[in-house]
């Protein structure tokens, strides 16, 4: 017995679609840099964040008060 196809039931896409990736899957595999907050200023934790041993959430994505 087969299991069904849970995307059969979606639209095919168009021939001339772009590719769509996303930011985090880049940034996982290593491909773009993790972003750095400014107000981060410790070279050891910037390290950390650039190696994506620590993630930043978005709420505190912030440049030193503007967004």
């Amino acid at each position: 017995m087969s299991a069904a196809n849970p995307l059969a039931g979606l639209p095919s896409m168009p021939e001339t679609a772009d590719p769509v990736l996303l930011p985090g899957l880049l940034r996982g595999l290593g491909i773009t840099p993790h972003p750095v907050p400014a107000w981060i200023t410790d070279p050891e934790v910037i390290a950390s964040i650039e190696a994506g041993l620590i993630d930043i959430p978005d709420d505190l994505m912030t440049t030193g008060g503007t967004e």
